[in-house]
C-alpha cells in the first residue's frame, strides 16, 4: 500500500498506515492548553499533576484524538474522518515518545469508506490509547474531478480573477496569505508559472521563490515573534507548485491536520500589511 493515499483504489486491506510520533512535549500541551482555555496543571505542569496524583503532565483526551486524525490525513491527506471512537487504557504522559499506528481493517468501495484500528504505545510499547477510525476517501473519478477543478486556482488569483491577501509580487512569484491558515501570518509563496511539483522548476524561479520566501520570513519574525519560521513544500493539495512559509512555536505548528478557520477578509487585510511593513 502507498505511503500517501489518493483515491479509495490506493487503499488495502491489512495495509499498514505510515507509523506517527507526536509532539506530546509540555511546550505542546502548554500551547494547546493556552488557545482552548485548559490551562490546569494536569496538562501544562508535572509538579502539579503529581500532586493531583498523577505520574505527571498527560496529553488531554481532545488533543490526543487530534494526533490521530493527523495521522490520517497525512496517509489520507483528501479522505474526510468520519468517525473516531477511542478507548483510553492509560494516559497519554508529556515528555514521554508515543508512537501511533493503523491498519485498515475493512474497505466498503461502494460506499467509499475505510475503517482503521488505531494504536497509540509508548517506548515501553504499552497500549495507551486504541481506537477505529472510519473515513471516506475519493473515488479515483472523484479525485480526478477535483484536482482537474483545482488545477488554475492560484494561477486565477495570480491573473487576478479570484481574490487573495498579497504581501509579494515580481515577474517570477507572487506571495499571499493562506485563507486557511496553520498560524496567523501563514503565507503562500507562489511561481506565475503553472508547474506541479516544484522539483521540475527550472533553477532561477527556484532560486528566486527560496528568496522571496526568506524575505518574508524575516517579516514574519520581526511581527510575530515566534520561535522559528518554518518552511514546507507539499504540493499534494494543489497542483501548482508552492511554499508555505509560516510563525511556529514547535513542530505541531506545522500540521496541516490542525489548520484554522478562514479570519475573514479583514483580518487577512491586516495581517498582510503588517508583514508588508
Amino acid at each position: 500500500m502507498a505511503d500517501i493515499v489518493k483515491t479509495i483504489a490506493d487503499v488495502e486491506f491489512g495495509g499498514e498506515l505510515p507509523s506517527f510520533v507526536p509532539d506530546t512535549s509540555i511546550e505542546a500541551t502548554r500551547r494547546f492548553g493556552k488557545q482552548v482555555g485548559w490551562n490546569t496543571p494536569r496538562f501544562t505542569d508535572h509538579e502539579g499533576a503529581r500532586k493531583e496524583g498523577l505520574p505527571g503532565a498527560i496529553v488531554p483526551g481532545v488533543m490526543s484524538q487530534g494526533f490521530l486524525g493527523a495521522m490520517i490525513h497525512r496517509w489520507a491527506p483528501d479522505a474526510e474522518i468520519i468517525a473516531i471512537d477511542t478507548i483510553f487504557r492509560a494516559p497519554v504522559q508529556v515528555d514521554h515518545p508515543h508512537t501511533i499506528t493503523g491498519v485498515v481493517t475493512d474497505i466498503d468501495e461502494d460506499e467509499g469508506t475505510v475503517e482503521i484500528d488505531i494504536t497509540v504505545t509508548n517506548e515501553a510499547g504499552e497500549t495507551r490509547v486504541f481506537g477505529t477510525a472510519t473515513a471516506n476517501a475519493p473515488t479515483r473519478w472523484a479525485y480526478q474531478n477535483a484536482v482537474s477543478d483545482m488545477t488554475s486556482i492560484f494561477s486565477r488569483i495570480i491573473v487576478g480573477e479570484l481574490p487573495a491577501h498579497f504581501v509579494w509580487q515580481d515577474e517570477r512569484c507572487v506571495a499571499f496569505l493562506s485563507i486557511r491558515p496553520l498560524r496567523p501570518g501563514h503565507t503562500l509563496v507562489v511561481p506565475r508559472v503553472e508547474v506541479d511539483h516544484w522539483i521540475d522548476l527550472d533553477d532561477e524561479t527556484v532560486a528566486g521563490l527560496m528568496r522571496v520566501a526568506r524575505i518574508i520570513a524575516h517579516a514574519q519574525q520581526e511581527v510575530y515573534r515566534p520561535a522559528k519560521v518554518g518552511l514546507l513544500i507539499a504540493g499534494l493539495e494543489v497542483p501548482h507548485a508552492h511554499i508555505h512559509v509560516s510563525p511556529i512555536d514547535g513542530l505541531c505548528d506545522m500540521d496541516f491536520a490542525s489548520v484554522g478557520p478562514n479570519p475573514g477578509d479583514e483580518a487577512l487585510a491586516a495581517e498582510a500589511a503588517r508583514i508588508r511593513g
